[in-house]
This record gives structure tokens, C-alpha cells and sequence, in this order.
């Protein structure tokens, strides 16, 4: 799918706690959750013209000449899996949009979809040059990032409690327990993933803080600091979801 040109500025400052590694010489790539440093969109070599998948691990632009045809074009090329194995490129040349995904390895590729049938010759040597410039973006810490850029990157509170490292993103969230009328700000952090989540607050004097996964309504915990918060905490993480705003923990 083409790449939305969105409104707002694209994915400024990631700070992702997982970022992308140079490639090794045996295997070429080295898993990329162990690189050096986050990368943002405006460090790639050139404006993305396609969306990354929905399920990529981390994508890139590159900039590519088809020799023998004098036609120049910007590809996105994404690795779909943590063994960076498995590659998608989309591309547009003489007014088609192209797309093939497929596996690589020793300057080979094995392909499992190609749109046109016209990119197999093509795919080895864009992910060649993919893998040379070493400038990846984290996929789940960008459209984290772009979803909070969206909402305005306004918190609907102050927060009262720093965001932990380790996570990626957060926001505040102003909770009620209805049962003790009690009103409160909470600090929510989260993976990018959305794997682990991690909710700061105060109330009756008490400094709160849980962390744990959330999946369909439901928690479990990974620590509770004074063995209150589970109750409340799928309600709170419900709420910074539906809110919808969060922003990249520096």
C-alpha cells in the first residue's frame, strides 16, 4: 500500500530500546535488536514512498537504478522476522507499484510473493544495499511514536512520576476509584510491542507502581509494589489505550 504522507512530522527522536545492529561477516546481518543507537525516519537516505508492512521488525529506503532500464526509484525494504531472513520490498517503477517479499541468504533469494513477477532479478541486490547502508527503524517504536505525534503529542496530565527506562513509550492517565473517590494521575509506560506495560501513581499518600502484560481485559503480574494495583490496572491500561496518546521515552 502506498505510504500515507502524513500530516504530521514522521517519527522525530525515536528512542527505541530495541534498535539495529551493522551486519556481521559471517552471516551478514547480525540480529538487530543488538545495534547501536535508534535511528529515525529522517536519517534514511530517502522519503518513503510506501508504508512498511504492519508486521514488519524494522524497515529502511533505498535509493536504486535498474541498469538496464535507466529508471531510478526509492524502495522500502523491511525484514519480517527476528532472523532477519525473511524480506519485503516495495517499489514503484514505469507507474506500477510493486511488492515482493521472500527470504535471502548468501547473496540468494527465495521468493514466496512478487506482485508483478518482475522484482525476483532485482530483490538480491536491494537488499544488498539495504543491509550495506546499516540504517534501520525500529517498525513498533515509530508507529508508537507516529500515533502520539498524531493525537497532538499532548498528555491529558501532568505527570507526577518520571517514565521507567527499559519501556519505550508513555502517557498520563487521570483515573477515579469510584469505591474510595479517590482521583489520581498515572504515569503508564509500554514496550513498543505492547508486551509488558508498567502504571506509577499515589494515592492515600502511597506511591503505586505494577508492571505486567495485559492482553483481552485481563492482567498478570509481574510486580505490584504494594499489592493494590491489580485490580485497577487493566481499567487504567484500557484508558491509555483508548486515548491513544503516547510519547517516546528519551
Amino acid at each position: 500500500m502506498k505510504k500515507r504522507f502524513f500530516t504530521i512530522a514522521l517519527c522525530a527522536a525515536l528512542t527505541a530500546s530495541m534498535s539495529f545492529a551493522a551486519f556481521s561477516a559471517e552471516t551478514e546481518v547480525e540480529t538487530e535488536a543488538e545495534a547501536a543507537g535508534a535511528v529515525t525516519v529522517a536519517d534514511l537516505p530517502a522519503e518513503p514512498e510506501f508504508d512498511a508492512p504492519e508486521d514488519a521488525i524494522c524497515w529502511t529506503t533505498i535509493e536504486y537504478t535498474i541498469e538496464d532500464l535507466g529508471e531510478d526509484m526509492v524502495c522500502t525494504v523491511a525484514v519480517m522476522d527476528d532472523k532477519n531472513s525473511e524480506y519485503d520490498i516495495q517499489c514503484n517503477f514505469f507507474g506500477d507499484d510493486q511488492e515482493w517479499r521472500g527470504t535471502y541468504a548468501d547473496g540468494k533469494v527465495e521468493t514466496i510473493s512478487d506482485k508483478t513477477g518482475f522484482m525476483e532479478g532485482d530483490a538480491p541486490k536491494i537488499i544488498e544495499l539495504a543491509i550495506e547502508q546499516k540504517i534501520w527503524v525500529d517498525a513498533a517504536a515509530a508507529e508508537a511514536e507516529t500515533e502520539g505525534e498524531a493525537a497532538g503529542g499532548e498528555l491529558p496530565a501532568e505527570p507526577e512520576f518520571d517514565p521507567v527506562e527499559g519501556y519505550d513509550v508513555f502517557t498520563t492517565v487521570e483515573y477515579t476509584i469510584e469505591d474510595l473517590g479517590e482521583d489520581m494521575v498515572c504515569t503508564v509506560c509500554k514496550k513498543a510491542d505492547g508486551s509488558e506495560y508498567d502504571i506509577q501513581c499515589n494515592f492515600f499518600g502511597d506511591d503505586q507502581e505494577w508492571s505486567g502484560t495485559y492482553a483481552d481485559g485481563a492482567v498478570e503480574t509481574i510486580s505490584d509494589k504494594t499489592g493494590f494495583m491489580e485490580g485497577d490496572a487493566p481499567k487504567i491500561i484500557d484508558i491509555a489505550e483508548e486515548q491513544n496518546i503516547w510519547l517516546p521515552i528519551e
